[in-house]
């Protein structure tokens, strides 16, 4: 393989590497009714899965939620999710291998409900911080070994920028749930992907 050919993929895929934050708009707004009351309490999961494409990996953690009729919003902790990935793919006429380790974590701040005319909605609070390591490989045919040229740290910081806005509507759908997505490239053709998803099933109209 050309070793500019893959210095180049190399340098392309550091600039790449994104956390592809998404800008939410300010809650604060004569539209909005921050804190009502709602037409009913819930209960249910937030849940957010880290993926990447090359190498190939899937992390997932999940956290309870508790949404009052008063418009108070309990969210659960979440376990730390990890990740270990190895993988090899074809590049020009040769190859390259890539690992990935890592580890993601969730604090909670102080979430609210909103309405707008009569629609109910919760903006949560949660920050996300995702920290890990890549290393990539290249294939010396010569000497058929794999040799390291590059390990790169990495930190990510709430790629989702919080707070989290979901339609309580389309969170109780029990098929659906409300979900938030983004996919951001990391070069050598791959992608990462943030998803949220949020379910709430109704609960009792009294506080409990």
């Amino acid at each position: 393989m050309d070793r500019g050919y893959l210095l180049l993929a190399i340098l392309l895929h550091v600039m790449l590497f994104t956390t592809g934050c998404i800008d939410t708009s300010d809650l604060e707004g004569e539209e909005n009714d921050l804190s009502p009351n709602l037409s009913n309490s819930y209960n249910g999961t937030l849940t957010l899965t880290y993926s990447k494409t090359f190498p190939a990996f899937t992390a997932t953690t999940t956290m309870s939620v508790k949404v009052q009729k008063s418009g108070e919003i309990n969210i659960g902790s979440a376990p730390p999710a990890s990740w270990d990935a190895d993988e090899v793919k074809a590049v020009e006429d040769s190859q390259i291998r890539q690992k990935d380790s890592g580890s993601l974590s969730i604090t909670q701040g102080s979430s609210v409900t909103i309405l707008r005319g009569t629609d109910e909605f919760v903006a949560l609070d949660v920050h996300v911080t995702i920290t890990g390591e890549q290393e990539t490989f290249a294939w010396d045919d010569d000497h058929k070994t794999w040799f390291s040229v590059a390990k790169i740290p990495y930190t990510v910081k709430d790629p989702m920028s919080p707070p989290l806005e979901f339609s309580i509507q389309e969170a109780a759908n029990p098929f659906s749930g409300a979900v938030m997505t983004h996919t951001a490239p990391q070069g050598l053709d791959s992608t990462v992907t943030y998803t949220w998803k949020l379910f709430l099933i109704p609960g009792l109209d009294q506080e409990g």
